[in-house]
């Protein structure tokens, strides 16, 4: 199903990996104000602002997960 509609251009993505968030791995670094740290294994970081005209989801509680994510914008 993924292959069909990329063909529209929709993109997919993983739920442990949103558009704008990175999965940590215990091994990337991560830019801070105090200065570098090593990305928590497991732990999902925001790494930047991520414009979108609509998200399909068809699970309330992974709803309820990506509205957290990206509140509305005003």
């Amino acid at each position: 199903m993924v292959n069909r509609i990329k063909k529209y251009g929709v993109n997919c993505y993983p739920i442990q990996e949103p558009p704008g968030y990175k999965l940590g791995d215990g091994k990337w670094m991560l830019n801070t104000p105090n200065g570098s740290v090593v990305s928590e294994q497991g732990k999902i970081y925001r790494i930047s602002d991520v414009k979108y005209d609509i998200v399909h989801i068809h699970h309330k509680p992974i709803g309820e997960h990506l509205l957290r994510l990206y509140p509305k914008e005003e």
